[in-house]
């Protein structure tokens, strides 16, 4: 026969104390929720004992609460309506999906849910999963496990597309779209090895059209090939020299096109104090055999 090894394991159930709240129904957690032990006395309902330990029914009360249904007091011990219950938690209750009735105070419930996407947001939201990702849809990460909510970026099916500038979906980092540096015309420089005749063709033209989109900006092609890496730090300088540039040209054109409006005014003026000169002459001269 087997014989049983009596174990020395203490017996948490007899280790915890008494609740103090709970010998009169005073306690406003339940017997799971405290901290402290439950035990039921013999005579729940109806025990004559002012010092017993034990745990007893709730003393009930004929009279109405004031407040009614919204009585935020779980310990109150006046009689309240169907669907009364008061959150044991009051204004620090922090739970998104609790029913109880809570102060005007407490914090709500944010609309938007999981879905918020405001930063440091003072609302109430639902307690996220270990499989949700803490990013929501602010994740860019293309490899990333966690679960995400509706609004965020969805993966590209075609992830190696290497003309997605204009694509809308995330893609790998080694094809993803940076946003603070601009890929290079050439591609040799990028280590990109063509397969085929075809994606060379291709290649080359992707390098043609941005060698044209950034030329429209006043970018030459040599300061395209400066550098392995064109930052948008350097293309804004390069843009703005380039503006500047265009500004001194248009004054100098203005400045000229008025010099030479000037010039031709003084030159009209001096032909009037010619003709004006030519004029007193000759009437000079008339007057003069007039006389004579």
């Amino acid at each position: 026969s087997c014989i049983r090894v009596p174990t020395n394991a203490p017996n948490i159930e007899f280790k915890r104390e008494l609740c103090p709240y709970a010998n009169r129904g005073q306690c406003r957690y339940t017997a799971d929720e405290c901290k402290y032990l439950h035990t039921p006395c013999g005579n729940f309902d109806s025990c004559s004992q002012s010092n017993c330990p034990l745990a007893h029914a709730r003393p009930l009360s004929s009279k109405l609460c004031l407040n009614g249904i919204r009585c935020f007091k779980p310990d109150c011990r006046f009689e309240h309506p169907a669907g009364w219950s008061a959150c044991n938690n009051g204004v620090q209750c922090t739970r998104y999906d609790c029913n109880s009735n809570h102060p005007p105070t407490r914090k709500q419930k944010c609309p938007h849910g999981n879905r918020c996407s405001t930063n440091n947001c003072k609302l109430l939201h639902p307690n996220m999963s270990s499989d949700e990702c803490l990013w929501g849809t602010k994740c860019q990460k293309w490899d990333f496990e966690k679960s995400h909510p509706i609004g965020r970026l969805q993966l590209c099916s075609n992830k190696d597309y290497s003309n997605n500038e204009t694509c809308g979906y995330l893609h790998p980092p080694k094809y993803a779209k940076s946003p603070v540096t601009i890929p290079l015309l050439s591609y040799n420089k990028l280590n990109i090895i063509p397969d085929s005749a075809k994606e060379q063709s291709e290649m080359i033209e992707l390098s043609a059209a941005k060698q044209n989109f950034l030329e429209s900006f006043g970018i030459s092609y040599s300061e395209i090939l400066a550098g392995p890496l064109s930052t948008a730090n350097d293309m804004i300088t390069i843009k703005n020299r380039h503006d500047a540039d265009e500004r001194r040209n248009q004054y100098d054109s203005d400045h000229n096109m008025n010099q030479s409006e000037d010039e031709q005014e003084d030159e009209d003026s001096d032909d009037d104090d010619d003709d004006r000169k030519s004029t007193i002459s000759n009437t000079s001269s008339n007057f003069t055999n007039i006389t004579l």
